[in-house]
């Protein structure tokens, strides 16, 4: 619980207030305190103003923090999935379901469990019984006080035997193997929060500090014509002797073939296997993870007339062990915006694929817009250490995996097409999709179904409705999750009258039902 209420005070630090560029920006909430992206910034020119002229920085570095929106969003929407995952974990041990249910069975396995229990029992028992015997007669003067302390010396002796037996750290790598990625993606998605300030600071200061190198340089080889790099900035975790983390942010520009310049970041992660049978690999192995990607980043391409307002994540992933490659693989997801051509446009897509020894898979999703058409697909083939790549494609079946990875297929795909009419004047469309499927983990396996119709008169009214419905089972456990949507317009814009209405629900064997109108 208190890991949740902290992603929730970092959410609240990285949100930018939407009003005005200064007093949106800089305003204080109820208790007095600004949220540390402003905060820094205004210590920042403060410093700064000691030793040069800052009149032209400040409310350039207002907007240009107010610039980094996006890609702080993308943040929140991570920091959210993360806080979510954590209360699923909660709720499995305080439920006794899952993680909570094998937490059980190793407290009262006979063989294991019990017998470090009895071993406990019996060395505070011990203990308890020499405590009391080392009263004295003058501690009857103060047993109010004397007792405290016993209960204090038990209680540390209790922590002390228990945390020292076999059984805790066999629940520790129980949790660790459910929290470990959580962690990760927690420390990524603050770390990009923190890449988007420096880049901001960096562009304010770029006019003022001199010796600020701004320019696109060629790599080195076979690469000089195809990818170039400037303006370079980064950190590192270091632990003891081992560098857990490097992090370079850059200037990147690739001809492809036409050159586009994007905000990039190469990032290098050692990872430590610590459960038996994971993807993770085998107990005690080190993988070292070198990714290279940006995050909400404008795409325009000439050649494909795109426009700076179609926008994408995009992201590499390598996985090295022992000194070789042993994954490889990628991704991305169009974030904003439609991709244009003569006879169609592309409205979403997005795709993943990793190759390796832990991990194999293929996992896409599209949508597309034809004349009076539209279609809508996704499909997953193998296998994944996570929920990444089925999140990637459908948000809505992912909500409902109860497993860590999956081993399996998913295939859906929707159609929306013409029933009567042709024009504004008056016409029937209808939505329909169906999708199935299953993963060797659990073993888990359900369906999806979508369902939607629409009409349009006399140019000027429109409605419409649509349902979505996924359900699971996974093992002796179920779980549905769906959304409805009924919305409407009557007159021309912007003299018009609009409104929209939503439902949200899922339902867990752990949590029960959850509605969200």
């Amino acid at each position: 619980l208190k890991i949740e209420q902290g992603i929730d005070s970092v959410i609240a630090q990285v949100t930018i207030d939407p009003g005005p560029a200064v007093d949106g920006l800089l305003k204080t909430d109820g208790d007095g305190r600004r949220p540390v992206f402003e905060l820094l910034a205004t210590e920042l020119v403060d410093v700064l103003s000691t030793i040069v002229d800052t009149t032209a920085i400040d409310a350039q570095l207002v907007d240009l923090i107010q610039d980094q929106s996006a890609t702080l969003d993308s943040v929140t929407a991570t920091l959210t999935s993360v806080k979510a995952t954590v209360t699923a974990v909660r709720l499995q041990i305080e439920g006794a379901t899952d993680l909570g249910e094998e937490i059980q069975d190793l407290v009262n396995n006979a063989g294991a469990g019990q017998i470090d229990i009895a071993a406990v029992t019996f060395a505070v028992a011990t203990a308890a019984n020499d405590i009391v015997l080392s009263a004295t007669t003058e501690d009857l003067d103060n047993l109010d006080e004397v007792a405290d302390e016993w209960r204090a010396e038990i209680a540390q002796k209790i922590k002390d035997e228990f945390y020292a037996t076999p059984l805790v750290a066999d629940i520790q790598e129980s949790v660790k193997e459910r929290i470990y990625d959580v962690q990760a993606s927690f420390n990524e998605a603050v770390d990009t929060a923190f890449a988007s300030l420096n880049a901001a600071v960096r562009e304010a200061l770029s006019d003022v500090l001199a010796g600020l190198d701004e320019s696109i340089n060629p790599l080195e080889g076979s690469f000089a014509d195809a990818i170039g790099a400037g303006s370079i900035t980064g950190f590192a975790h270091i632990n003891g002797d081992s560098l857990d983390l490097l992090r370079l942010d850059a200037m990147v520009e690739m001809n492809l073939p036409d050159a586009m310049t994007l905000a990039g970041y190469f990032q290098i992660k050692e990872l430590d296997s610590d459960g038996p049978g994971t993807c993770t690999g085998t107990v005690g192995a080190n993988t070292v993870e070198i990714m290279i990607g940006v995050e909400d980043v404008s795409l325009s391409w000439v050649g494909l007339g795109l426009n700076g307002d179609v926008r994408a994540d995009m992201d590499v992933k390598f996985g090295i062990s022992a000194g070789a490659p042993v994954s490889l693989g990628g991704a991305f997801e169009l974030t904003n915006g439609t991709i244009d051509f003569e006879t169609f446009e592309i409205y979403e897509l997005g795709a993943s694929v990793m190759f390796g020894d832990t991990e194999n898979y293929i996992a896409a999703s599209v949508g597309v817009n034809f004349s009076s058409y539209s279609l809508a697909g996704g499909i997953f083939l193998g296998k994944s250490c996570d929920l990444e790549p089925l999140e990637l494609i459908d948000p809505l079946v992912a909500s409902v995996i109860t497993t860590p990875s999956i081993t399996g297929i998913y295939a859906f795909g929707a159609a929306t097409f013409p029933i009567f009419g042709g024009s504004c004047f008056f016409n029937i469309s209808a939505k329909v999709g169906a999708g199935v499927f299953y993963f060797a983990e659990g073993p888990t396996y359900g369906g999806r179904m979508d369902l939607g119709v629409y009409g349009e008169a006399l140019c000027v009214v429109e409605v419409g409705g649509e349902i979505a419905l996924v359900g699971v089972k996974s093992g002796n456990t179920y779980a549905f999750a769906g959304t409805g949507r009924v919305f409407g317009k009557a007159g021309v814009c912007p003299i018009c009258t609009e409104f929209s209405k939503q439902v949200e629900f899922k339902y867990t064997d752990v949590g029960g039902w959850d509605v969200d109108y």
